[in-house]
């Protein structure tokens, strides 16, 4: 766990430090952020824990982590994904606070990219929620450009299939 923790760290300061690696200005490593909202029919602290990486793949039936450690979900909890093309994805699960029901990931994909995704699920009603979803991705690779672009255009598309997946699930569950 310690040897993700340090290259989650190491890239996070490479990518925030001003001068970054030789070469790397705000030209060579562009951002991106999109935001997705989705209503939910459950209430909002059953539909926070189907954003949790333990009970994710209860609408996501391709969600496979391979948790580093005890799989506890709390603050810290780091794992690793796979992608459809052998990718890997090394998460760490920056911010978890149940009350508030708001949960922060930072993941790099393959050296590639770096992403903050921010979940956070509000009431609205005794039985319906909705989840907003911030999403900002780093190019940590002037060759990954392209994918930072794309994703600003493809996630918000997501939210339909989403947002099905997840109320699927929510029904289930009573």
């Amino acid at each position: 766990m310690n040897i993700a923790c340090a290259a989650l760290a190491g890239t996070l300061l490479l990518t925030l430090h001003p001068g970054g690696p030789a070469g790397a200005g705000p030209d060579a490593t562009p951002s991106a952020s999109a935001v997705m909202t989705l209503q939910l029919a459950g209430p909002a602290d059953t539909a926070f824990g189907m954003f949790d990486p333990v009970h994710e793949s209860l609408w996501s039936p391709h969600w496979e982590p391979r948790f580093l450690g005890k799989p506890n979900v709390a603050t810290g909890l780091v794992f690793v994904t796979v992608g459809h093309a052998g990718t890997q994805t090394v998460w760490l699960l920056d911010r978890y606070d149940a009350a508030a029901r708001s949960m922060r990931y930072v993941n790099v994909t393959a050296g590639r990219t770096l992403t903050q995704l921010d979940i956070t699920v509000a009431p609205r009603g005794p039985s319906a929620s909705e989840a907003t979803l911030r999403r900002v991705e780093t190019a940590l690779d002037p060759a990954a450009a392209d994918d930072v672009r794309a994703f600003a255009r493809e996630f918000p598309t997501e939210a339909p299939h989403w947002e099905a997946a997840i109320n699927d699930a929510l029904r289930r569950s009573r």
